[in-house]
C-alpha cells in the first residue's frame, strides 16, 4: 500500500508540466491526453511550426503524436487557446492547495464573508463552512451530494478522484451531462441544444457509460493493461538485477586493479633495492680499484 509521502510525490508529478517542470498554470490537454501549461504549449507550438515550417499541426512534446488543428491554421499563436482545459488537473490543483493553508468557504466568499471551510462537496467541487453545509442539505437538488470533511480531503490517499463534475469548455458554468454518439463527443445541455439538436444519437452521460466496466472491450483492455503492467514490472526487476550485476562486476574489477597495482609496486620496490644493491657493490669495486691504482703509481714515483 502506498504511503502518504509516495502519494504526495505521485500527485506532485501529476500536477507538473512536462515542459517547464513547474506546477501547471492553466492546464491544457492535447487529443493524446498529455497536459501542459497553456503558455508552455503555446511557446512549443510556435517554435515547432517555425522550425518545421509546417502550419498544419505539430507533434506532442511527450509522445510525438501529430496534432492537427482545423481552425486558424495560419495563426499558430492561437492554437493553444483552442485546446481544452484539463478540469481534472485543475480540481486536483485546488485540492492540493488544501494541504498548504486553511480553505475558506466558497459560498460565504460570494457575500464577501471569510469563514473557514470544514467540508467539501464532491459534486459541486466547493468548500463550505458548517452553516453552509446545513443549507446545502436543505435543497432537493443538492440533498444527495456527497460531502466529505476537509481533513479527509487533506489525507493524500483521498485527494484524487474527489471531484465529481467536469465542466464544459465552451460554457464553464455548465456541467458535462450529455454524450453525442454521432460525433463521439461529450458536452453540456446547452451545447447539445445548439450544436447537436439534429443528431440522432444523443443521450445522457450515465446512459452512455452504463455497462462500460463490464463491456468486452473494457475487459480486454483491462487484461492488456494488466499484462503490460506485469511486463513493466518484469523489465524493472531485470533492470534492477542488471544494475546490481554491474555494481558487483565493477567492484570486482576495481579490487583486481588495486591488487595488480599493489603487486606492481612491490615488484618495483624489489627491483629498486636489487639495482641499488648492485650499484653500491659496483661502486665499491671501482673505488677499490682506483685506490689500488693510485697506490701503485705512488710507489713507482718513489723509486724513480
Amino acid at each position: 500500500m502506498a504511503t502518504a509521502v509516495e502519494v504526495k510525490d505521485e500527485l506532485s508529478e501529476l500536477l507538473t508540466c512536462p515542459i517547464c517542470l513547474e506546477i501547471f498554470r492553466v492546464p491544457k490537454y492535447l487529443p493524446c491526453l498529455h497536459t501542459f501549461c497553456e503558455s508552455c504549449i503555446c511557446t512549443f507550438i510556435i517554435s515547432s511550426v517555425t522550425k518545421e515550417k509546417d502550419k498544419s499541426g505539430f507533434m506532442c512534446p511527450v509522445c510525438r503524436k501529430v496534432v492537427s488543428l482545423q481552425e486558424h491554421p495560419s495563426n499558430p499563436e492561437t492554437w493553444a487557446l483552442q485546446l481544452p482545459i484539463n478540469h481534472l488537473i485543475t480540481s486536483m490543483m485546488d485540492l492540493k492547495d488544501f494541504t498548504r493553508s486553511n480553505k475558506m468557504c466558497n459560498a460565504c466568499q460570494l457575500s464577501s464573508v471569510s469563514k473557514t471551510a470544514v467540508s467539501w462537496c464532491t459534486v459541486c467541487c466547493e468548500a463550505y463552512c458548517i452553516e453552509c453545509v446545513k443549507d446545502h442539505r436543505k435543497f432537493r437538488m443538492t440533498l444527495n451530494h456527497k460531502i466529505i470533511s476537509i481533513e479527509e480531503l487533506k489525507s493524500c490517499e483521498s485527494m484524487v478522484g474527489k471531484s465529481g463534475i467536469v465542466f464544459c469548455d465552451e460554457h464553464p458554468d455548465k456541467a458535462i451531462e450529455v454524450f453525442c454518439k454521432d460525433h463521439s463527443k461529450s458536452c453540456c445541455t446547452l451545447c447539445a441544444t445548439i450544436y447537436h439538436r439534429k443528431c440522432e444519437s444523443v443521450t445522457t452521460i450515465d446512459k452512455a457509460t452504463a455497462g462500460i466496466k463490464t463491456a468486452t472491450k473494457t475487459t480486454e483492455l483491462y487484461q492488456k493493461l494488466q499484462q503490460f503492467s506485469q511486463e513493466i514490472d518484469s523489465s524493472l526487476k531485470l533492470n534492477k538485477n542488471n544494475k546490481s550485476e554491474i555494481e558487483t562486476e565493477s567492484t570486482n574489477i576495481i579490487s583486481e586493479i588495486d591488487t595488480l597495482k599493489s603487486n606492481i609496486i612491490k615488484h618495483l620496490a624489489r627491483m629498486e633495492n636489487e639495482i641499488k644493491g648492485e650499484l653500491a657493490t659496483k661502486k665499491g669495486e671501482i673505488l677499490k680499484a682506483l685506490e689500488n691504482e693510485a697506490m701503485e703509481l705512488t710507489r713507482s714515483e718513489m723509486y724513480c
